[in-house]
């Protein structure tokens, strides 16, 4: 390429007029050649801006004459214009994976990238760009990229994010980055029961000690540690019920000592607790009936221990001389009683088996 044209001339005699150029002083002088014969100033080979931005060359022309003279020098000064020739270069070191809990700010810086560009002007002005989410945004000019939007892990655990840094020149010439993001745990959530579970169920009050009432189920989407689940009895109904029942660490409703007495306590209600192990726990209650069915522990009773009876001796035969009372504790067949005599009078007395009225036989 042509950077200059120097003029020839010397008035001093005609055949003085043959002038020829030559550098006499260059910086560089391997990137510039000047044609001898016509002053122009050429470049050699490719300049590159970015490592000599300026050069100063000095020109002497020389005529040929005898003595040779030759004339003043002349200085040229080149400068070397700037072209969008260099890509954006992220200086290290640059982030490439980060672990932040899931329960991060919004607004939060998380990462930081800083580029340069070698050019100079618009050329030279970089600004930053993200792709790959709308939970994280960057800022185009420092860098900086911040939570966009509420994270949770339970959604999305995992952001891959492209970090693009360009030019203003044209045409923009850009560099390109990952960011991986891991999102960890935090303890927001609290542990569920399974709806399926049936919170009512009946045993019979001779239930022996270690048998299983319910079995229940319970989930925590949260990761480990924090998901680990522990169980226990929050209260009961009546109050025995922390005795007589127990769960255990799988969440099984067992008889934990077999002394259920349908008569005295027909029922109870127990809170079944799930706790997890994060900071702070969190819990779930799930509350089950247990109605005790009847076993027939229970002897009919008579209302007396004793009864004494008087009749006369000339009380007439199949007469009605008395009615005996008695309950029993427990319910359904279980209940029910018949009456009858075991010892001698039998031939003398009868008794309706069903409702207790004594009667004569025989008249004594």
């Amino acid at each position: 390429s042509v950077i200059d044209t120097l003029d020839r001339f010397d008035r001093s005699c005609h055949s003085c007029n043959i002038i020829f150029f030559r550098f006499e002083k260059i910086s560089g002088s391997a990137d510039f050649l000047i044609d001898y014969d016509t002053g122009v100033i050429i470049v050699a080979r490719s300049l590159d801006r970015e490592i000599t931005s300026s050069y100063s060359v000095t020109v002497k022309a020389v005529d040929q004459g005898i003595p040779q003279l030759d004339s003043d020098p002349l200085v040229i000064e080149i400068e070397v214009l700037d072209v969008n020739d260099n890509t954006p270069a992220f200086l290290y070191p640059v982030p490439s994976d980060l672990n932040i809990p899931e329960d991060t700010l919004v607004a939060t810086v998380v990462a930081s990238f800083i580029a340069t560009d070698n050019d100079t002007g618009i050329n030279g002005e970089v600004f930053f760009t993200l792709i790959g989410s709308v939970l994280f945004e960057i800022d185009t000019i420092t860098g900086e990229v911040r939570v966009a939007a509420a994270l949770d892990r339970e959604t999305m655990d995992f952001f891959q994010l492209t970090i693009i840094v360009s030019d203003r020149g044209t045409p923009s010439l850009t560099a390109q980055t990952l960011l991986d993001i891991q999102l960890t745990d935090v303890n927001d959530n609290s542990p569920v029961f399974d709806t399926s579970i049936v919170t009512t169920v009946s045993i019979r009050e001779d239930t022996m000690t270690g048998q299983i009432v319910l079995h229940t189920s319970v989930s925590d989407i949260d990761t480990p540690p924090n998901n680990f689940i522990t169980f226990t009895l929050a209260n009961s109904n009546p109050i025995t019920g922390f005795t007589t029942f127990g769960v255990s660490q799988n969440g099984d409703l067992f008889v934990a000592i077999n002394d259920t007495d349908r008569e005295l306590a027909p029922y109870y209600v127990l809170v079944i607790v799930a706790s997890d192990s994060g900071v702070p726990v969190l819990t779930a209650d799930l509350t089950v009936t247990i109605t005790i069915t009847d076993y027939n522990d229970n002897p009919p009773l008579f209302t007396q221990d004793t009864f004494s009876i008087s009749i006369s001796e000339s009380t007439p035969v199949q007469n009605s001389i008395f009615r005996f009372s008695a309950t029993d504790s427990d319910e359904g067949v279980n209940k029910e009683f018949e009456f009858y005599i075991q010892d001698s009078f039998r031939d003398n007395f009868s008794v309706n088996t069903s409702t207790g009225e004594l009667s004569t036989l025989n008249s004594r």
